[in-house]
């Protein structure tokens, strides 16, 4: 409880900017849609990255027995 009870403030700053980037949403529905369509690619981008790297299999190693 003494962490929050010290750093209310950013709880109170983090819902004010909740609610300016609610009603930026409802005003602009058309920027708001653009902009998570680009956050949601670059997203899945990084996340097929680092997919295809971790399958890769380190040098001098097979995958299977062989």
């Amino acid at each position: 409880m003494g962490d929050i009870t010290r750093s209310w403030w950013l709880l109170l700053v983090r819902g004010i900017a909740a609610v300016i980037f609610g009603i930026l949403a409802l005003i602009w529905p058309g920027l708001t849609l653009l902009a998570l369509v680009i956050f949601f690619g670059a997203y899945a981008l990084v996340s097929g990255l680092f997919r295809t790297v971790r399958r890769v299999p380190p040098r001098g190693r097979s995958r299977g027995p062989g």
